[in-house]
């Protein structure tokens, strides 16, 4: 089996062939951050992004906000969140994953009733997601 390159050899070596990273290659990269939990690198990468323009890709973003929420820095990922030009479905999806995944319950559901009032239609991801939150709320 073939040795792992980390997110930051990839970049590296991508960069020395003379090539320039797309939405896919960043998508990619920053999910590598979220699944190690390499919050450091993944805010460098987070900082390339920003400087190659591709902040306003709402599939970078959402991943950027996942894994801001991944590495339990869901201040981070709110503010990803909110300065998105534009939020889909799975934008609001990751925003609520992530407050459920750092244990802020209360915020998740007041985030899923936003998002109802904004006229978001939901899915049965962002249910399944309600439903778990609800689940670990005391009464």
């Amino acid at each position: 089996m073939g040795k792992r390159t980390r997110p930051q050899g990839f970049l590296i070596k991508f960069h020395q062939t003379g090539m320039k990273p797309n939405e896919l290659t960043f998508v990619s990269v920053i999910n590598a951050c979220a699944i190690l939990i390499d919050l450091r690198f993944g805010r460098q990468v987070h900082a390339y992004i920003i400087r190659s323009g591709f902040q306003a890709q709402v599939s970078v973003c959402n991943d950027i906000v996942t894994m801001y929420a991944k590495t339990q820095t869901i201040e981070d990922a709110l503010c990803v969140f909110d300065k998105m030009q534009e939020q889909d479905l799975i934008s609001w999806n990751a925003i609520i994953v992530g407050y459920a995944h750092n244990g802020h319950y209360q915020e998740a559901l007041k985030l899923s009733f936003q998002m109802k009032q904004i006229a978001v239609k939901l899915n049965q991801f962002t249910y399944a997601s309600i439903l778990s939150v609800s689940s670990r709320l005391p009464f």
